[in-house]
């Protein structure tokens, strides 16, 4: 019992010891740290698209189109697909941004109404 003890001790020391150690040399992880978190997300992305299109692209290979050719197939259509839905939807938030900005003095004024009429209520009034 005493050396299953001991051994569990010296665990919990030498996974505080690391803590500790970590800590103070930050400035040899935190390059590491950036490096890492750079990556990770395209990474990520590049892993999502792959398993998206992946069955995509062996359909198209099943049907006698080479590899390559249908890799690039499926980028022209998602980068087209991706142009159509930016280029119809920048125009109408572009009037609707245009629009909110003529509005906004009428909309400050009706706030400022609204705040200056609460003191007239019996309910917020002392």
């Amino acid at each position: 019992m005493k050396s299953k003890s001991q051994y569990w001790l010296f665990q919990i020391l030498l996974i505080l010891t690391i803590i500790f150690v970590s800590s103070k040399i930050t400035f040899l992880f935190q390059p590491i740290g950036i490096f890492i978190s750079t990556i990770f997300f395209p990474i990520l992305i590049a892993g999502f698209l792959f398993f998206l299109l992946n069955p995509v692209v062996n359909f198209l290979h099943r049907k006698r189109v080479p590899r390559p050719l249908a890799i690039l197939i499926i980028y022209v259509v998602v980068v087209g697909m991706v142009v159509l839905i930016v280029g119809n939807l920048v125009p109408s938030i572009s009037k609707q941004f245009a629009a909110l900005a003529m509005a906004l003095p009428q909309y400050a004024n009706k706030t400022i109404d609204y705040f200056n009429k609460l003191p007239k209520h019996r309910n917020l009034s002392g």
